[in-house]
């Protein structure tokens, strides 16, 4: 069972998911992500995990770009996109750039018919020295063993600094 935030939000991240699956008539999208594989199934969600936490531990991206695909477009919660190899790679070292360090734990994921999620939590300091912990969700669109699409929703507001009283 997927957490509830998750299944609340479906439709609101993927409005048109039972159209573009081509499930039957009946079925929801819950449905389907009910019946996902666990983590321990999933190859290339648990080697993007594997690779993302390499990537944060290192600063190297060569193993997390080796799963995108040429094409691949990836977005956050900011109003830009990238596209292709060179915009994973700004994508990323800009993500990696934001912090002295981090970490990501991942608590859940699940993969199939071409969708993996991830579920985790970050830790570390921002650049400058302040703690961060935020929690999120990533999805990614996958052919062929590559990463085709890659978008994160978290919360953004560990990123405010309070205001001084």
């Amino acid at each position: 069972m997927l957490p509830a935030v998750l299944t609340q939000s479906w439709p609101v991240l993927y409005p048109f998911f039972n159209e573009c699956q081509g499930l039957p008539s009946g079925y929801a999208a819950g449905d389907v992500l009910g019946r996902m594989t666990s983590a321990n199934d999933s190859g290339t969600t648990q080697a993007f995990m594997a690779a993302l936490q390499n990537a944060e531990a290192s600063g190297q991206l060569d193993d997390l770009l080796a799963l995108h695909a040429e094409g691949v477009t990836l977005r956050n919660l900011s109003a830009h996109s990238w596209q292709g190899l060179d915009g994973a790679r700004d994508f990323w070292q800009t993500y990696l750039d934001n912090f002295d360090q981090i970490h990501s734990e991942f608590s859940r994921s699940q993969e199939a018919s071409g969708l993996g999620l991830m579920e985790w939590e970050a830790t570390g300091q921002l650049k400058g020295g302040r703690d961060i912990a935020y929690r999120g969700v990533s999805l990614i669109d996958l052919q062929d063993g590559k990463v085709t699409a890659f978008r994160t929703y978290y919360d953004s507001a560990a990123f405010v600094v309070p205001a001084a009283e």
